[in-house]
């Protein structure tokens, strides 16, 4: 494996070993998980998130969160920041409440231009 690119053979024969392969990144070590088998432990890994703003068909994959949070992605040069808001778990309150509707996954995402590309 080379910084984390994984050929397919190579992925292949690491599923036939009882763990993944240190240092496998998360989207590769949730997929590992889940050739094995193990549905609960591959997706309690990582979430998916469509930024379609970036990318037309564009999938990308992060390391579950301790808590939800915000993504901000630049317009321009696709850099995609995280922010977490004490507001933005208000508002998941309030919507429980409202609309008596129990929260199990919230996604917010804004497109904008970053500091460096509004230069």
């Amino acid at each position: 494996m080379i910084q984390g690119i994984m050929q397919i053979e190579e992925f292949r024969a690491s599923v036939t070993r009882d763990q993944p392969p240190e240092g496998l990144p998360a989207p590769l070590a949730a997929l590992w998980w889940d050739a094995k088998g193990d549905w609960v432990r591959a997706h309690g890994l990582v979430d998916e998130l469509d930024l379609l703003h970036v990318k037309g068909d564009g999938h990308f994959y992060e390391r579950r969160p301790q808590r939800d949070h915000m993504h901000m992605t630049c317009l321009r040069c696709a850099k995609v920041q995280e922010f977490e808001s004490d507001l933005f778990d208000r508002v998941k309150g309030q919507v429980e409440r409202d609309c008596h509707f129990h929260i199990l996954v919230a996604r917010f995402e804004i497109g904008g231009y970053c500091a460096s590309c509004r230069k």
